[in-house]
C-alpha cells in the first residue's frame, strides 16, 4: 500500500486509473486494481468531480496509532484547499494467509492497528469535514 499511496499522491484521478488497472496479484487482483476500479466506479457516479490521490505514507508506522499524525495529514489537505468530499480506504493482511497458529499475536496486531484503528481515525476526521461541507463519501475497498 505505501508504493500505491506514493504512486497516487497529487495525481488526478485519469492519472491513477492506467497506471494501476489491471495489476495481478493473488485472486487474479491487486489492491492497485482494486483502487483504480473504486475510482472507475465513483467517476461514473460522480461525474464533474475532481479527484486527487492523497498518500498517507507520510503517517507513522502502521503498528503505531497517533492521531496527531492524522490531523497533520488533513490540516495539510486543509491548506492545500482540498475538498474532502469522498475517502477511499484498502484493506490489507499483511501476510497473515498462514494458518492461524503460525502467526504471533504482534502480527494480529498489526493487522487489527492497519485496517480497524487508522481507517477509523482517517475515516473521523474525513467525516468531520464532509459534514462541515454538506456530505461525502467513504468507500471501503
Amino acid at each position: 500500500m505505501q508504493a500505491i499511496a506514493r504512486l497516487v499522491k497529487d495525481k488526478h484521478v485519469d492519472e491513477i486509473i492506467p497506471l494501476l488497472k489491471g495489476i495481478k496479484c493473488r485472486s487474479n487482483t491487486s489492491c492497485g486494481d482494486q483502487f483504480a476500479t473504486a475510482l472507475e466506479r465513483y467517476k461514473e457516479k460522480f461525474v464533474d468531480a475532481d479527484v486527487i490521490g492523497f498518500a498517507i505514507d507520510s503517517l507513522l508506522d502502521e503498528r503505531t496509532v497517533d492521531e496527531e499524525s492524522v490531523e497533520r495529514m488533513f490540516s495539510d489537505i486543509d491548506r492545500r484547499g482540498i475538498f474532502v468530499e469522498t475517502l477511499v480506504l484498502n484493506a490489507a493482511d499483511q501476510g497473515l494467509g498462514q494458518k492461524i497458529f503460525e502467526n504471533p499475536l504482534t502480527d494480529l496486531m498489526k493487522v487489527i492497528n492497519t485496517n480497524v484503528v487508522w481507517n477509523y481515525c482517517l475515516s473521523e476526521h474525513a467525516a468531520k469535514r464532509m459534514k462541515e461541507n454538506g456530505g461525502g463519501n467513504i468507500i471501503f475497498v
